[in-house]
């Protein structure tokens, strides 16, 4: 709902303009990114909303020019630093970019960017200091009763410029039609809707022209914002190579900006034709939404229950755990959880300071725990093996191995053990 509200109000401040101000309230309702996101909108999904604040007041201070605007944009810029790690290098980056923008069209002064500057390493200390620890490996800091320490994994470790260029191609490609996570998209009907991308890449051409423009008329364009942010975006997540579209989720709500912006473009240039285009064009999205709408919530639903990797909160293995520690003694334990450890931690908290890397718990004595099952998983009678019944890989492994184990029936789970 904030998404709704935040992302239309954002397209009625730039285009001064209800119909196309519909547009992107209907868009945000009805395409399958939107719909979807909306199930799974905390962790890294949480940035899509956060810019999206961040960015409507940052365009109320253009428009207003009000000093305690923009230092409320400053604080939202803050706070969207807390919702993904990736926002430690995109919201800098792009906040230094506006702000020269901002400052060559007299739009900002050189003192008030400070005050912004101030206004946003102020919410973001905490974030600042965590970003310390992890890059100059300090110690733990304590600030106003916290404890801010470094985690476990380096995940600077994932910044890399190697395959920039094709990162860059990749990227465009699964944000604009689908990833191979299907709680991202389906390939059935993308992210946007297929007939949705050649408004959204007309829409960055025309933001490339308006934002060349703006230096030849010194007028100062309002939707440069959504272009330096996508443009900036994209640079960061081609740094981390990836094929899951949730890291650039925050990309979309620029997205429909260009997608807004390809519309008016085309309605300018159909002087003639251009209740015709609309017509058939809005005919055609009540089929795909229809279409849509029908698969997502009967088939894709279903599927959903039991196959994708966001169930596995749903269903406990701390009941079968405690089996296997009452009746088959100590064991070396392979949990189906597709190599992430959290969903085990989901029903086994344990405190933020003890968290180390699982090689070093299991150095300590621990009992190793591992958290992917698939034909190259090793079969060993100390072991006991917590599979989802969907895993038909890891269970014609076993089957296929001869070996005689013991089967015990956990909904949705096997328990495999030797003697």
């Amino acid at each position: 709902m904030l998404l709704w509200i935040t992302g239309t109000r954002s397209m009625s401040l730039i285009f001064d303009n209800k119909k196309i101000t519909l547009a992107a309230a209907l868009f945000l309702c009805f395409c399958p990114y939107f719909v979807m996101s909306g199930r799974y909108a905390l962790d890294c999904n949480l940035m899509l909303c956060c810019i999206s604040c961040s960015v409507l007041v940052l365009l109320l201070y253009l428009k207003t020019g009000k000093l305690h605007t923009l230092l409320l944009s400053g604080v939202c810029f803050g706070i969207s630093l807390y919702s993904y790690a990736l926002s430690y290098l995109i919201i800098p980056i792009f906040l230094v970019l506006i702000s020269l923008y901002m400052l060559y069209h007299k739009k900002i002064t050189f003192s008030r960017t400070l005050l912004w500057a101030v206004s946003v390493c102020i919410t973001a200390l905490p974030v600042i200091l965590f970003a310390y620890t992890l890059l100059f490996h300090a110690e733990p800091i304590h600030f106003l009763g916290f404890t801010i320490s470094p985690i476990s994994g380096n995940r600077m470790d994932e910044i890399s410029f190697s395959s920039l260029g094709a990162n860059l191609w990749n990227n465009l490609k699964i944000t604009l039609t689908y990833s191979i996570y299907p709680m991202d998209s389906v390939d059935k009907f993308y992210t946007l809707y297929p007939v949705s991308i050649p408004f959204i890449l007309l829409g960055m051409l025309c933001s490339v022209y308006d934002f060349g423009n703006s230096f030849r008329t010194r007028c100062f364009h309002s939707g440069t914002v959504y272009l330096f942010y996508f443009i900036n975006c994209s640079f960061v997540v081609a740094l981390t190579p990836t094929d899951h579209l949730y890291r650039a989720n925050s990309i979309y709500i620029c997205y429909l900006f260009f997608f807004l912006r390809g519309i008016r473009a085309c309605c300018d240039f159909l002087t003639v034709y251009r209740k015709a285009f609309l017509s058939i064009l809005a005919y055609g999205y009540v089929l795909w939404i229809a279409s849509f709408m029908r698969y997502y919530y009967t088939i894709y639903s279903v599927l959903d229950l039991h196959t994708y990797a966001n169930s596995f909160y749903f269903a406990d293995i701390s009941d079968i755990v405690t089996y296997i520690d009452e009746n088959l003694g100590d064991k070396e334990i392979y949990a189906d959880c597709v190599d992430v450890e959290e969903f085990l931690y989901f029903y086994y908290p344990i405190s933020p300071y003890e968290r180390v890397p699982l090689s070093a718990r299991e150095e300590d004595g621990e009992i190793p725990k591992h958290y992917i099952l698939n034909a190259s998983t090793p079969l060993s009678p100390s072991a006991a093996y917590i599979v989802r019944k969907e895993n038909q890989e890891f269970i014609s492994y076993l089957n296929d191995s001869g070996l005689s184990c013991h089967t015990v029936e956990f909904s949705p789970y096997y328990l495999f053990y030797f003697d």
